[in-house]
């Protein structure tokens, strides 16, 4: 006999099974076992891959409209990042989330190409606000090579797998 639980979120309250053999003419007393149930977080799911051509002098420019953001139990995310992780010319290449920005707290750190946003909000915000953030490149030079923006969200407890677009830039 085995148990099992199909609940992203289930109670954590202790079971107790019952067993009671028959011998086909009376029944036994009734013993019991204990199932200790402990809830598992499950780490969110982002999803991503748009590319973005950006041209020089360009505007700053959503990277990638199409991010969704999901966590089988958690309404909420605490942080999220956007990095750019491959080809990263610092100096020049930035990323930003507008003004708003859901509410949510921006910071981008040069050294690192990486675009922080923090704050408890819902998957929802998360999800806007990742679909808003900007590339732009400050050079008049700059260079060609595709960038690869690493995408990360959080809900506080697990970290999501890192999924990514491309930023095409042009001269």
């Amino acid at each position: 006999v085995t148990y099992a639980n199909t609940s992203n979120i289930p109670s954590t309250l202790a079971r107790t099974v019952t067993w009671i053999g028959n011998d086909g003419a009376a029944s036994s007393a009734g013993v019991t076992s204990t199932v200790n149930v402990t809830a598992a977080n499950d780490a969110p799911v982002l999803t991503a891959g748009a590319t973005l051509v950006y041209t020089e002098n360009d505007a700053a420019t959503a990277i990638d409209g199409t991010i969704t953001v999901t966590d089988a139990d958690s309404a909420n995310l605490a942080s999220a990042t956007a990095q750019i992780s491959g080809n990263y010319v610092n100096g020049e290449d930035v990323l930003a989330c507008p003004a708003a920005c859901g509410g949510l707290t921006a910071s981008f750190t040069a050294a690192t190409g990486t675009l922080s946003l923090s704050g408890s909000a819902t998957l929802a915000v998360y999800q806007t606000a990742l679909r808003t953030v900007t590339y732009a490149n400050t050079s008049n030079n700059p260079s060609t090579l595709a960038r690869t923006v690493t995408w990360i969200g959080n809900d506080g407890a697990a970290s999501s797998a890192g999924v990514t677009s491309t930023v095409n830039v042009t001269a």
